[in-house]
C-alpha cells in the first residue's frame, strides 16, 4: 500500500465515521491545497469543514503510514500547521501507533489520534462505555498491519473544557452548579436544567469530535454531568 492508497483508506473510514446529521453534507477533500494568511501553501492529506450555529469548523487530517510509532515532533509540526491555517481540529491517522510523548502533546493541544488496524476485537470493545485507557493502550501499541485484511478505525479526541462550553452555552449559574459537588440548586437552576433534555451536549460532542462518531477522553465526566442534569432537572 503506497501513501496515496493509505490516505484514501483513511478518507473512507472517516466518511463512515461522520455523524448521521453530517454524512452526505460534508465532503472530505483529498490533498487539497490551502493558503495561510501569511501566504504559505500547504497540501493537506485530508480536510473537511462544517457549520454549527453560524460558526465554521475546519478539520485537517494528516496520514502517517510509518513503520514505527508517530513521534511527538511530528505532532508538534502538525500543530503549527493547524495554527497557521486556523483549523479548529486536527487529526493524525496511522497504522502503527503513537509515542507516549505524542499522545501527551495531543492531550494538551486538542489533537485527535486515530489508528487503522486489523483488530476487530478492539473495534467491538471500543464502542462500549469507557475504555479510554484501553484505547490509549491501543494507540501506543505497535502491531502488524495488512491492507489485504479487513480494517477498522478507532480514535480518541482530547477536547476543550466541557465547563467552558456549558458556561458559554447555558450560562455561569448552570456551569457553577455542575462544577460544584454538594451545592444545592436554586429554583432557577432547576428550571433551566429541566429544559435541557438529553441532547444538551450534542453540540459540544459534534464540535469536539470534528463531527465524527469517536470517543472523547472526558466521556466519563460527560456522562456524570448528564446524570446530574437529568436528576436535578426532573426532581428524581
Amino acid at each position: 500500500m503506497n501513501f496515496e492508497d493509505f490516505e484514501l483508506l483513511a478518507k473512507k473510514h472517516l466518511e463512515k465515521l461522520l455523524r448521521n446529521d453530517l454524512r452526505g453534507k460534508v465532503k472530505i477533500e483529498h490533498r487539497k491545497k490551502l493558503i495561510s494568511e501569511a501566504g504559505n501553501r500547504y497540501e493537506i492529506d485530508l480536510s473537511y469543514d462544517f457549520e454549527i450555529g453560524n460558526a465554521h469548523y475546519l478539520t485537517l487530517v494528516e496520514c502517517k503510514q510509518w513503520n514505527s510509532n508517530v513521534t511527538r515532533e511530528k505532532i508538534g509540526h502538525f500543530k503549527s500547521v493547524l495554527v497557521e491555517l486556523k483549523a479548529h481540529k486536527g487529526i493524525v491517522i496511522t497504522t502503527k501507533g503513537f509515542q507516549k510523548g505524542a499522545i501527551e502533546f495531543a492531550k494538551t493541544n486538542g489533537i485527535g489520534l486515530f489508528k487503522i488496524s486489523n483488530d476487530d476485537q478492539f473495534e467491538m470493545i471500543s464502542h462500549f462505555v469507557g475504555n479510554i485507557e484501553a484505547l490509549e493502550s491501543h494507540l501506543l501499541k505497535v502491531e502488524d498491519f495488512s491492507p489485504k485484511s479487513k480494517t477498522y478505525c478507532n480514535g480518541l479526541f482530547y477536547p476543550s473544557d466541557i465547563f467552558d462550553f456549558i458556561e458559554r452555552r447555558y450560562g455561569k449559574e448552570i456551569a457553577a452548579f455542575l462544577i460544584s459537588e454538594n451545592e444545592s440548586p436554586s429554583a432557577s437552576v432547576v428550571s433551566k436544567l429541566s429544559e435541557l433534555g438529553y441532547d444538551w451536549n450534542v453540540e459540544y460532542e459534534i464540535i469536539e469530535t470534528a463531527g465524527l462518531h469517536a470517543k472523547l477522553s472526558n466521556e466519563t465526566l460527560s456522562r456524570i454531568l448528564n446524570m446530574k442534569i437529568m436528576i436535578t432537572g426532573t426532581g428524581i
